[in-house]
């Protein structure tokens, strides 16, 4: 309320969150970004929920309390690769890539586009691998409650950040332990004539975004959409003349234009 009271008289686009997915999965799965937990396959689910929570708690408190004045819109960021399948004819590798995007993509935009809750290709994921383990008591995918905010159409956009695409392999799961890895159980391949830029993960591959934007316009009906992170990170010492740079943003608006 303090930055919608404060600044919303010149700011009109607004985000909440920024990258949900990696937040809770990097910050409470995998322990590399802050707190450092690796709660695996429990811990990161409740904090995505709550992430989600907190969204539309504030989305609500500006449709109700500012928007009328302030004319402004809010949304919360999404990042997502383009995800395709390693083998397009195996079905299990088509099967591993709608789980893919359910985990990432889907795990908060279908919430607030579609359903008011998380993809059913997730949630069975998830409560198949806990009932494998023995794990007792309720699904580790938390559920909406009466009491929490509505969370279907809390955003007036689409905030895309968009990098990199993968291939999909089905398997890659660990079978005896229970973790996000498990659930997902599918294991992401670079295509080798894909380049490299300057960070590892990072591979160079434009038509991602348009076949992403495309995707993301027959799955959350057509949104407007905003791509709010897009880039490419350069090797070696800093140049003037980063014609490999220049070359990457060529590529990439004409695949969007």
């Amino acid at each position: 309320k303090f930055c919608f009271q404060t600044f919303g008289d010149r700011v009109k686009f607004w985000i909440t969150i920024n990258e949900p997915h990696i937040c809770a999965k990097l910050g409470y799965e995998d322990g590399i970004h802050a707190p450092g937990l690796k709660e695996k396959g429990t811990t990161a689910y409740l904090v995505g929920h709550n992430m989600l929570r907190a969204h539309a708690k504030a989305w609500h408190s500006y449709n109700s309390e500012y928007r009328a004045k302030q004319k402004g819109a809010v949304s919360l960021a999404f990042n997502s690769d383009w995800f395709e399948p390693l083998d397009p004819s195996c079905s299990a590798d088509i099967t591993a890539t709608e789980r893919e995007f359910a985990f990432t993509l889907g795990w908060f935009a279908w919430p607030v586009f579609v359903t008011g809750d998380y993809p059913e290709t997730m949630r069975f994921a998830i409560n198949s691998q806990s009932q494998k383990l023995g794990f007792d008591g309720t699904s580790r995918l938390p559920t909406f409650s009466d009491d929490d905010p509505f969370i279907l159409g809390t955003a007036d956009f689409f905030a895309l950040n968009y990098y990199t695409a993968r291939k999909v392999k089905a398997g890659g799961g660990v079978d005896q332990t229970l973790s996000m890895k498990s659930d997902l159980d599918a294991k992401e391949v670079l295509d080798p004539s894909w380049p490299i830029c300057g960070a590892p993960w990072l591979a160079v591959v434009p038509h991602g975004l348009r076949k992403l934007l495309r995707y993301i316009k027959d799955t959350f009906h057509n949104p407007m959409v905003y791509i709010t992170e897009n880039g490419f990170s350069q090797m070696g010492p800093v140049q003037i003349e980063d014609w490999e740079r220049w070359e990457f943003y060529s590529s990439t608006i004409s695949e969007v234009a």
